[in-house]
């Protein structure tokens, strides 16, 4: 690299905001960060949708944001690179507009197409293809499936059937692809194989292979900034733009996970255990695909409800008696229409007073929260159960529990979730985890992380990396840009800048949480069958 020191704008579009970063492509460093809340859109019970035709102007916002704080022009942005949450399918016209909502990673509408899969395609022959397991909206082709049959007009007028970065790409460039990372979550793409569509699984599923875009690596340039682009966003007209990946594995650039064997975590909305494989051996218990770089993988632990757990029981229990104490609580019927996924944003932007407070009672609760057990399955769960019928529940609740148990008991719930994940990327997948190097929003909540790193009794490095997935996207725009060499390049880059906070796990909790990580692992099995039977009557 010159003297000229480029900045490179990256841009994540996430559940509950898009995000944007500008990077200085000399140190890695993030020079500023800005957002936009989105809202989550929820009409009927397990749907998940959000309005793709705002995310541009969205992204406008966000990158306007970042440019202030940094006191940098937008006209000085070099390169520009895309990441987002996988999968949100979007369904495009000719013209590449949507044609409807994005359906999202945890919608749960497809259920009974799932089953389908299984019975026509076998859960066998579909994990050899695609290296994943059917399940129902974290593998986008059941949601591809459900809009085929319900919305026949949509399904006639596709002309691709998309993810987010695919969507904005078009937007930017006018170019239609799809990286192989958002393609390994299809259920449509030969992850362990030859990385390209498996047409004969598209056909026998009923889904043209025309439909699928064009498969690219994450730092192929599409093509440069289009006029309408640039109005929109505020960056220069004909500045490189990467197709870029899924938020995980652009955090995982992001860190410099580029070795097997290297973990880190991610914890935002779910959480994720993100384990580096050099070869595509695949265990069913985790989602799986492809890395950025040629010759990696990727396998997931993926929790469904990690963070939104504390932000349900912040909106539902805590600030939600507070508005209905006040007479300002929608009514009953709002539940249906807007649960707690509905506006996530106003969690995470305007009532960071709120969880600074329900920190503060989770330290005032002893250690296993008075023998208090959360299990965090509010949205079904994916890893290691993989059991969309999976319900939360507090099992120990007492005359004597208060509202600092109940706390304590969500945060360490999501803890023991995520030590079951650990402990078996450790031990099928080579995982070498002496330490955990986390990111994401909820890594800086200072208590939770304690409590993670007392339950699983290992350090926990919490990255000063700000916005990790959209920093990730930046520094494959620079290699699209010619500005790196390769992936190599931009992660060792990464790797100098990273700054990172230790936080040490107490030696003398461990017999405590070993005890109640062995009470919370036979919960779930004892509660199986219990869960299935709620189901006709969920809300």
């Amino acid at each position: 690299m010159g003297n000229t020191q480029p900045v490179l704008a990256g841009i994540d579009v996430g559940a509950s905001s898009i995000k944007a970063v500008l990077v200085d492509a000399e140190t890695g460093s993030v020079l500023g960060t800005g957002r936009s809340p989105v809202t989550v859109q929820s009409p009927r019970p397990g749907w998940a949708e959000m309005d793709a035709e705002t995310w541009l102007l969205d992204a406008g916002k966000a990158l306007q944001e970042a440019a202030a704080r940094a006191n940098i022009p937008l006209r000085s942005v070099a390169s520009i690179g895309l990441s987002g949450m996988c999968p949100a399918f979007v369904p495009l016209g000719r013209d590449g507009r949507a044609l409807r909502r994005a359906i999202l990673f945890f919608d749960r509408r497809s259920l009974d197409l799932a089953e389908r899969i299984r019975r026509d395609i076998g859960e066998g022959r579909f994990f050899a293809v695609t290296g994943n397991r059917v399940a129902a909206g974290t593998i986008s082709v059941t949601s591809m499936l459900w809009v085929q049959a319900h919305e026949q007009e949509v399904w006639k007028n596709a002309r691709y059937l998309a993810h987010a970065n695919t969507y904005l790409g078009r937007q930017l460039t006018g170019r239609v692809a799809m990286d192989w990372t958002n393609a390994s979550l299809t259920g449509l793409f030969e992850t362990a194989g030859k990385g390209r569509w498996s047409e004969a699984l598209a056909s026998e599923l009923g889904i043209d292979p025309a439909l699928l875009p064009e498969v690219v690596a994450p730092s192929t340039l599409l093509g440069g900034l289009g006029k309408e682009a640039a109005a929109a966003t505020g960056l220069p007209t004909g500045i490189p733009v990467a197709i870029g990946a899924a938020d995980t594995a652009a955090s995982a650039l992001a860190v410099g996970v580029l070795e097997p064997g290297q973990v880190f975590e991610s914890s935002g909305t779910s959480l994720v255990i993100t384990t580096c494989i050099g070869k595509p051996e695949f265990d069913p218990r985790f989602l799986n695909r492809c890395h950025v770089a040629t010759g990696r993988w990727l396998a997931h632990g993926a929790m469904s409800a990690g963070g939104a757990s504390l932000r349900w029981f912040h909106d539902e229990v805590v600030t939600g008696a507070v508005a209905l104490g006040r007479g300002t609580r929608a009514g009953d019927n709002s539940a249906v229409s807007q649960p707690f996924v509905a506006d996530p944003a106003r969690s995470a932007v305007g009532n960071q007073l709120w969880y600074d407070l329900m920190e503060r009672e989770a330290c005032k609760a002893p250690p296993g929260a008075g023998g208090l057990i959360f299990l965090p399955y509010l949205s079904g769960e994916r890893s290691p159960i993989w059991d969309p019928l999976a319900r939360g529940a507090f099992i120990g609740i007492s005359l004597a529990t208060r509202l600092r148990h109940l706390i304590r008991a969500v945060m360490e719930g999501v803890a023991y979730a995520e030590r079951q994940i650990l402990e078996l990327a450790e031990a099928v997948l080579g995982a070498e985890a002496e330490q955990l190097l986390s990111v994401g929003g909820a890594s800086h909540s200072k208590t939770w992380t304690q409590i993670k790193a007392d339950v699983l009794q290992l350090p926990i490095l919490v990255s000063h990396v700000a916005e990790s997935a959209a920093t990730g996207a930046a520094l494959l725009g620079g290699v699209a840009a010619g500005v790196y060499a390769g992936e190599n390049e931009a992660a060792w880059v990464a790797r100098q800048s990273l700054e990172v906070t230790s936080v040490t796990p107490n030696p003398s909790l461990r017999p405590v949480y070993d005890g109640l990580y062995e009470t919370f692992s036979r919960l779930y099995p004892a509660l199986r069958e219990e869960f299935a039977a709620l189901q006709p009557y969920a809300c």
